[in-house]
């Protein structure tokens, strides 16, 4: 499936809740479309197994399907959008980025995400603190500051922390970091999901 506009904005509602669920009748509503086509697109996306449908009462509710490899591929299209408009916003964001490709060749960085104006990086060991110093001093370099986290960290941090949660740009290691999230969807549904309103999801 080559997707199209549409399928990336439906998969689009789901970038600051990546364990939302949605009634078709929601996505119509959300993007402000007319119902029969968003719900030949959803079954659609629902029948390539991108979005999971689920029976929650009387409702049946969509949610992403992290396992599927076509849904990280929507999802990373959506975060290289977001990366670029946070790029032409944060001048000089991007060399910390050369920077971290470069160093990433021969060390453990499985993620990069911005958040409150910080650079999040999540790498392989919090006990690298050379590691840790490098990122540091690049980050310095082009005016931002670097946090550091193994991957127990990042989640620790992202179950405690509601805004990175749903605010966070993802600006390099996309495979990687929803690899991270699909480690800890059990608890981040338990936190995030927001099951919540079923009063009114319906389709």
């Amino acid at each position: 499936m080559i997707a199209g506009e549409l399928e990336q904005e439906i998969i689009g509602l789901y970038n600051s809740n990546i364990c939302a669920m949605y009634s078709i009748n929601q996505i119509s509503k959300k993007l402000k479309k007319k119902y029969p086509y968003i719900h030949k697109k959803v079954r659609m996306l629902i029948k390539e197994k991108i979005l999971l449908s689920n029976v929650i009462g009387r409702a049946h509710l969509c949610s992403l399907n992290l396992e599927n490899e076509r849904t990280v591929i929507l999802l990373t299209m959506n975060e290289l959008e977001k990366r670029d408009q946070l790029f032409n916003e944060k001048k000089g964001l991007h060399l910390f980025l050369e920077k971290i490709k470069k160093l990433s060749r021969n060390e453990t960085i499985n993620s990069v995400v911005w958040y409150n104006k910080r650079i999040c990086c999540i790498v392989e060991s919090s006990y690298n603190r050379k590691l840790k110093r490098i990122i540091t001093n690049c980050a310095n370099k082009t005016g931002y500051k670097a946090l550091c986290y193994d991957k127990k960290g990042f989640i620790k941090e992202v179950l405690a922390n509601k805004k990175l949660f749903h605010e966070r740009v993802v600006i390099y290691g996309f495979e990687r970091f929803f690899e991270l999230m699909l480690q800890a969807e059990t608890r981040l549904k338990a936190r995030y999901n927001p099951i919540l309103a079923l009063g009114e999801a319906h389709e």
